[in-house]
């Protein structure tokens, strides 16, 4: 991908392009500024003489004012500060005549600076401040500065200011550049690194850079986010594999007994008989494909049911009384307790499910004279449901492999089933932001389900 097509340049030129405006405003007040102060102090500089000679003339001496006129005249450089003394109609009297020139006829008001030209003997006309000021009823003083330094100055400040915004424009536009390089080295790093891990089956993740910014967070997201997809492809071809070969099995019996079945003629009672382990089977297909179902709606979050106040503890006894007889006639004694008033928000059915299938587990793989218990107790803002039993119980090392879909110990495989109990109740826990954990019990298994109360 070319830079100047990526977001990344957009929006570092959009900031050079915003800090070259700022520079360039701020450079023009300045500039504003500074002219502006510089002719408040010529337009005080201008008075101050003024006023300077005003208080020479009061006390008595005009001749005084003559000699200091003619003084600073020749003193002064080419027109730089310009004297002239005149009587009230305008009369020369003494000092520069061609500042009256500069002054014109129409000017009435004193003490106020105006610029004008001063045209010197040899007709060049030069830029000068002018202030009149009446002495007396009988005299008036002129007196003009010169602006030409001021306006070469102003000039020069310009062009100062129209580089300086020159340069701030294209170097705010050099480090946007700069800047959207380098950050897009880092996001083509970031590309060719899930590039790699797609042609890796997502096994490979991102190098991890050593800087600690928001590049290297990213990087550990998308490398958590791989490794689920990892673990998702790995656990969709382990559940395929699972359902192929646990599918199997009952469909090659199915077929091997029709087949069998078909070869010679039989009497009603031995096809009744055959249709009737062929419904089995089916039922145990059917059965697993539930399950499967039952489990993918739970990990979407597909409710079947709007989530409601439940009562865990009236939940517990009705499915402790529904599942007392089932373990009686395994010889086993299903023993319960509840604390009153346990509520969670959750779907009956799927936690009523889940419990379920905990408890035909515990009564499948417990010996006969054994007890199976079921507790339903709090802890804290947690209700903890507790099913326990007594039987061959699970080693510690597979308790995390136990949830995944299909997965039978070798002890269990003699006993029907299709190794999703635990993976639905482990679904319909995280549905409800709850938590299943096995335990030790001395002998056998106690699993405990934690659920947030009301």
């Amino acid at each position: 991908m070319r830079l100047v097509k990526t977001n990344v340049f957009r929006i570092s030129i959009s900031f050079a392009a915003l800090f070259a405006l700022v520079s360039a405003v701020s450079l023009l007040t300045v500039y504003r500024v500074t002219l502006e102060e510089i002719k408040s102090q010529s337009d005080r500089a201008l008075k101050t003489e003024v006023k300077e000679l005003q208080a020479i003339y009061d006390e008595g001496d005009l001749e005084e004012v003559i000699e200091i006129i003619n003084f600073r005249n020749r003193a002064s450089s080419l027109i730089h500060h310009r004297y002239a003394l005149t009587f009230n109609d305008g009369t020369f009297l003494v000092g520069d005549e061609n500042v009256l020139k500069s002054l014109g006829q129409n000017y009435q008001n004193p003490m106020s600076s105006e610029d004008k030209e001063y045209i010197t003997e040899d007709d060049a006309h030069i830029p000068v401040k002018i202030l009149f000021h009446p002495l007396s009823q009988d005299f008036q003083i002129v007196i003009s500065e010169s602006q030409y330094a001021f306006y070469e100055l102003r000039e020069h400040t310009l062009s100062g200011v129209m580089i300086a915004i020159a340069m701030t424009i294209i170097l705010a536009v050099v480090i946007g550049y700069y800047m959207g390089h380098l950050v897009m080295l880092r996001i083509n790093r970031i590309n060719t690194g899930i590039q790699d891990s797609i042609a890796s089956g997502f096994k490979n993740k991102l190098p991890l850079s050593k800087r600690e910014d928001e590049f290297q967070a990213l990087t550990v997201k998308l490398n958590a986010m791989l490794g689920q997809i990892e673990r998702l492809i790995s656990g969709m071809r382990q559940v395929t594999n699972n359902v192929a070969h646990d599918l199997r099995s009952p469909l090659t019996r199915m077929r091997s007994r029709l087949e069998v079945t078909l070869l010679n003629a039989r009497d009603t009672e031995e096809y009744r008989e055959a249709m009737e382990k062929t419904i089995n089977d089916i039922g145990e297909v059917l059965k697993t494909f539930n399950a499967m179902l039952s489990i993918a709606q739970a990990q979407a979050g597909i409710n079947r049911e709007t989530p409601s106040t439940i009562n865990i503890s009236n939940l517990c006894e009705e499915l402790a009384e529904l599942y007392q007889a089932v373990a009686e006639e395994k010889q086993c004694e299903l023993l319960w307790r509840t604390e009153e008033k346990l509520q969670v928000i959750g779907n009956r059915q799927l936690l009523a499910q889940a419990i379920s299938n905990l408890l035909e587990n515990a009564i499948k793989f417990s010996p006969p004279n054994t007890a199976v218990t079921l507790s339903a107790t709090s802890e804290g803002n947690s209700a903890i449901i507790t099913v326990g039993d007594n039987g061959i119980g699970i080693p510690e090392k597979d308790y995390e492999s136990v949830f995944e879909p299909f997965h039978r110990l070798d002890s269990a495989r003699s006993t029907p089933g299709s190794g999703l109990g635990l993976s639905l109740v482990k679904a319909v826990m995280d549905l409800h932001k709850g938590s299943i954990s096995l335990h030790n019990n001395h002998p056998g298994l106690r699993v405990e389900l934690r659920l947030t109360l009301i």
